[in-house]
């Protein structure tokens, strides 16, 4: 049985501080993350694929109802974010 489509797409964007993500949902722009969430500072992620992992992480998290979708030291390790204190 497939899969039912997600309400929810992610993309990630590059800006001077790194890169970040957006969240739709219907296409409608919901979440713009310039900054690495759940670590203080206001550094963005070094690659486009860290990007992603979050966001997809985020995506899943909203899907199952949670909302705010917050993210925490531990799980950014567990994905293997790395960032700078």
């Amino acid at each position: 049985m497939p899969s039912p489509v997600s309400k929810y797409s992610v993309a990630t964007f590059l800006q001077p501080e790194g890169w970040g993500y957006y969240i739709s949902e219907n296409g409608k722009q919901i979440i713009n993350q310039q900054t690495i969430p759940g670590v203080p500072g206001n550094q963005g992620f070094k690659t486009s694929e860290e990007a992603l992992k979050v966001a997809e992480l985020v995506r899943s998290k909203m899907e199952k109802g949670t909302f705010p979708p917050t993210i925490s030291e531990e799980e950014l390790q567990k994905l293997g974010i790395s960032w700078r204190n």
